[in-house]
């Protein structure tokens, strides 16, 4: 059904509000600033100088190695500063002089994983600490993280929160949405399964995974575990977990979209990638090795779907096998970037800090493939299989409208005569294209502004709104001159129908659904009269 002209136009000019929006907050947050005069300095964090390093090989060490940083404090101001510094799977402690400020190991209670996580290091400093020597020894877990520098910051805490969020708020922002949008999904998925309105889970599957995406970011990012400073062994397993997990929904999505054989390669990544998330498992609840040890099997596990799918999906456009290749291979280079400009930064930087190229590549796949397939779903939902019009679920839903509309209106009712004669004569064959063949006379004489159902086997409903007389008598004539000129023309089998329709403003106040019950007696009549002419008997 096409909308009318003032809906469109509506559409449009909101269209063109949201750009300017959009506009403007680009505008605004890249390009405006205000000028600010201060009498007095607000304090920032600032990095720590003059630091010394010793580096200690020791092979009761988990890595065989421990670093020493040491460095005489700075003079201090302000009560409200903290020493702070930022440390992957590192136990740690800090020394004031011969004091210990702050320790970090593993527990004696602790069953998994020998890493203690990603975690901020905070520890107070006041006047009193001015001119102390500052001793901080790290002890890396992994051999991955045994040359990792460390930076140190003294500052106000309330400072250090402000320059986290601002740092981390685009992988936030992202990783947000796609916990939501995955969430979503999942929801709407399960709901339209339970409903029975599809049977496919492949949105199901799509929604795993952009949540899995959102998960991973939001667990691995530097301002969640400053914000959870008692969970962040769980937030780095969890996050770790993810990671693992996430190719294999994404492999089972791609894979549904294939009919044929073609699914198979992808239906093997994911069991190859599954397989491998199990035993990268068992070995960390084992205590064998942990996740961060095999960390490069989720980056070949994310790799090899992107390289199956590319190839996949070449091979394929090229043989012109689906038309779902196209889109694949559309996925696949756009997953493709994202992946590659992540990992190169992540192998670059030596950590995570501003990898998001991945999640919004996701995020702007997901979001564009779920409107798409709820689209879909809900045009399954209201059209007829075999004609392609609206149904039965459409029209009653049109019906719904119980107050008298406010524009005049009409429905027509249509009724193919001798449908069933000629399925018994001629087979259904011959009936379904009786059907097709008086299905395109009505798209042909009726405007697409207005909606045309098939209400039953043979029986065709027309909504006209807003409606005028000339109008309704124009369809009438046209149908009936359609369907004339068909069967002159030798079309077979030949068609006969049967039409009413009732007009709103000869029935003052009578609702659809009572409109529609006038049609149906005036088709009644009509198909009547004609059967009496005939000299037959009704069906």
């Amino acid at each position: 059904m096409q909308r009318s002209k003032p809906y469109l136009a509506a559409i449009s000019l909101f269209g063109i509000a949201a750009a300017l929006f959009v506009a403007l907050f680009i505008h605004m947050t890249w390009f405006e600033s205000s000028v600010t005069e201060r009498a007095r300095n607000v304090p920032d964090c600032h990095p720590v100088e003059n630091i010394s390093l010793q580096v200690t090989e020791d092979e009761s060490a988990p890595a065989g190695v421990r670093r020493t940083y040491s460095w005489i404090m700075e003079d201090v101001t302000s009560a409200n500063s903290t020493l702070a510094f930022y440390l992957v799977h590192q136990y740690t402690e800090v020394y004031f002089g011969d004091k210990l400020m702050y320790s970090l190991n593993r527990s004696p209670d602790s069953l998994i994983g020998r890493g203690p996580g990603s975690c901020w290091v905070t520890v107070p400093v006041y006047p009193a600490d001015s001119g102390k020597e500052v001793r901080v020894v790290l002890t890396p877990v992994y051999e991955a993280v045994r040359n990792r520098p460390t930076d140190f910051q003294i500052g106000p805490l309330h400072s250090l929160f402000t320059n986290l969020l601002q740092d981390n708020l685009f992988q936030l922002t992202l990783s947000s949405l796609c916990i939501v949008v995955g969430a979503v999904i999942m929801l709407m998925q399960g709901w339209l399964l339970i409903s029975h309105k599809t049977r496919s889970r492949e949105m199901f599957y799509l929604g795993s995974s952009t949540l899995l995406m959102g998960v991973w970011q939001l667990t691995d990012n530097r301002f969640t575990p400053f914000m959870f400073p008692g969970h962040i062994k769980a937030l780095s397993y969890i996050s770790l977990s993810a990671l693992f997990l996430v190719s294999i929904p994404f492999a089972l999505y791609l894979a549904s979209k294939f009919s044929d054989m073609g699914s198979l390669p992808l239906i093997l990544t994911s069991m190859v990638i599954s397989l491998t998330v199990i035993a990268a498992l068992t070995l960390q609840l084992l205590g064998i090795s942990d996740l961060r040890e095999n960390l490069i099997l989720a980056h070949l596990s994310i790799l090899l779907l992107i390289i199956v799918t590319l190839v996949l999906a070449l091979f394929r456009t090229a043989r012109r096998k689906t038309s779902y290749s196209k889109q694949a291979l559309g996925f696949s280079l756009l997953l493709a970037a994202g992946v590659g400009i992540d990992l190169i930064s992540y192998y670059i930087r030596g950590n995570s800090a501003e990898v998001g190229f991945t999640l919004l590549a996701v995020l702007i796949y997901t979001s564009l493939l779920f409107a798409l397939n709820l689209r879909s779903t809900n045009r399954m939902a209201f059209t007829d299989e075999q004609t392609g019009l609206f149904n039965k679920s459409r029209w009653n839903l049109l019906m719904r409208q119980e107050q008298q509309d406010t524009e005049p209106v009409a429905v027509m009712m249509l009724d193919l005569n001798r449908l069933k004669v000629t399925n018994d004569t001629l087979g259904h064959e011959a009936g379904d294209r009786m059907i097709l063949s008086f299905v395109n006379i009505l798209r042909n004489v009726i405007s697409p502004a207005h909606v045309i159902c098939r209400w039953g086997g043979d029986e065709f409903t027309v909504l006209v709104t807003p409606a005028r007389r000339e109008t309704l008598e124009g369809y009438l004539q046209g149908i009936r001159a359609a369907v004339d000129a068909y069967n002159q023309s030798g079309g077979t089998p030949p068609i006969y129908y049967a039409a009413g329709y009732a007009f709103s403003e000869d029935y003052p106040g009578l609702t659809r659904r009572e409109l529609l019950r006038k049609a149906d007696e005036q088709m009644y009549q009509d198909k009547k009269a004609w059967y009496k002419e005939q000299g037959e008997s009704r069906e």
